[in-house]
């Protein structure tokens, strides 16, 4: 009796350890071909960047990157600009003495360098740079 009880214990114990050594892969014994899929979450991530543009072509190119924290136009070109969008997470620098600019957008904050200033939007914070700038 001892010798059968001893006999069923390490029976137990083996097939314990063949149970505990199957990999993960083989979720279900019994299920044949089963596809066990890990999902690897993306490493890069888009940086924050800063840009500067000279022409209204690049300053709406770099409106429609949603990387960019801080655009700053850099021109003595006479201007005339009209912005619209939502842009909350970006910092606007208008660095153009001569520039008129008309804005409908949403920034988060806008330095105003130009001659001329014309605010449609609410809610956005303003910070004038020139002496002589004219703002509506």
């Amino acid at each position: 009796m001892k010798r059968k009880n001893m006999m069923i214990a390490s029976g137990v114990l083996a097939a314990a350890l063949v149970i505990s050594s199957v990999p993960a892969n083989n979720a279900s014994a019994g299920v044949n071909n089963a596809k066990v899929t890990t999902v690897k979450k993306k490493a890069a991530t888009k940086k924050k960047t800063t840009v500067v543009v000279k022409t209204v072509s690049e300053l709406n190119k770099a409106l429609k990157n949603s990387a960019n924290i801080k655009i700053s136009l850099k021109s003595n070109k006479k201007i005339k600009l009209s912005l619209e969008g939502n842009h909350e997470k970006v910092k606007l620098v208008i660095d153009a003495p001569k520039a008129e600019v008309t804005n409908k957008g949403r920034f988060k904050i806008i330095e105003i360098g130009s001659k001329k200033w014309v605010e449609k939007a609410n809610g956005n914070g303003l910070v004038v740079k020139m002496m002589r700038a004219t703002l509506k």
